[in-house]
Formats: structure tokens, sequence, C-alpha cells
């Protein structure tokens, strides 16, 4: 692998005492997250830290919402899942063997994070995912362009050429930050 020669970094940090919100919306916890953005020649780079500064285990589900330009949807492949997953369109658990292809509805699934990463495959171009301490991906396409107005960031046709790719942590791996000092952080 060639050496980065160009890179820029940029750090955005949430703590809760900065958040002004009513108590019935408030989160009731001591916390600071952290998320590290490094961009270089050849790839993008996160890394998020959820550290709880309080008295006791608070419970958190984060993703990193990626969206991802692609030429069309129904000709892109996204491969690396396999065995069970979650349909939330349909409420079900689902079993995969090989690739998401050939999407040609609404997507919205939870699948467990594969070890390797995956590949969103499109044409000529590539894109690896790789997560760390991460154990779900979520991947999400609306399809019908009603569903995609219900985002604003979608104009009627747009749905078509992107997909949102998400690796993180939800549905029932919450994960719990301890309150013990020394145990107090989690880095995905």
């Amino acid at each position: 692998m060639d050496p980065v020669l160009y890179s820029v970094s940029g750090t955005l940090t949430l703590y809760s005492n900065n958040v002004e919100l009513s108590d019935s919306q408030r989160f009731p916890f001591e916390y600071k997250v952290s998320i590290m953005i490094v961009l270089t020649e050849t790839g993008l780079n996160m890394e998020a830290g959820v550290y709880n500064f309080g008295e006791t285990t608070m419970n958190f589900q984060f993703l990193f919402h990626n969206y991802f330009q692609i030429s069309d949807i129904q000709e892109i492949e996204i491969n690396g899942f396999s065995g069970e997953y979650f349909d939330a369109n349909d409420n079900c658990t689902k079993t995969i063997v090989g690739s998401v292809k050939n999407i040609d509805e609404s997507i919205n699934s939870i699948f467990k994070a594969p070890i390797n990463g995956i590949e969103i495959v499109d044409g000529l171009t590539t894109i690896k995912i790789e997560s760390e301490n991460m154990s779900k991906i979520v991947v999400w396409c609306p399809w019908k362009a009603s569903l995609a107005k219900e985002n604003a960031d979608y104009h009627d046709d747009a749905y078509k050429e992107c997909v949102c790719v998400e690796p993180g942590q939800v549905s029932e791996d919450t994960e719990r930050v301890s309150d013990s000092k020394k145990d107090n952080e989690r880095i995905i």
C-alpha cells in the first residue's frame, strides 16, 4: 500500500452540559460523544468515542449514516453479508446467501457486520467499508419517490442513485458504557 501523502482531519465533540434541551428531551446522563473524521487521498476514516461521566451505566445506539452516490440502485451489488438479518420493512428475520443486488424495492435491513467488511460494487467502481467494534450494518434505500419525499434531501429520482450503508450499534446490540472510571468509554 502506498503511503498517504495528504490528509485533512477534524474532530466534532458534544458534551451533555452543552446541550440545551427541556427536561423531557434531555438524555439523563453526563456524557461526551466525539467523532474524528480523516479524509485522505484514498479514503475516509471515521472514529467515534462515547464517554460516560455519570454514576450509572448508560445505554446508547450509534450509526455512521453514510450515503453513497451510485449509478443505478438496480445495478449495484453489496458483497460480504451472510447469515440471518432483520428486514425492517417486513418486520421479520431472513437469511442471506451471496450479495444484496438487483434492488427493485425499498430496502431497510440490519445485517451482522462481517469481520472482513463489505464492498459496494458499482460497475468498475468498488467501495470497501470496514468497521471495528460495531456489530451491525444497516442498508437502506426508499426505492419509491413517495418514500424519498419524506426526506427533504431527496429530489424525485435521487433514490435511484444512492444507497445508505450504515455501520453501527443498533437494535438488540444497544451498547452499555459502564459508570466505572476505568471502563467509561467505548471507541467505535
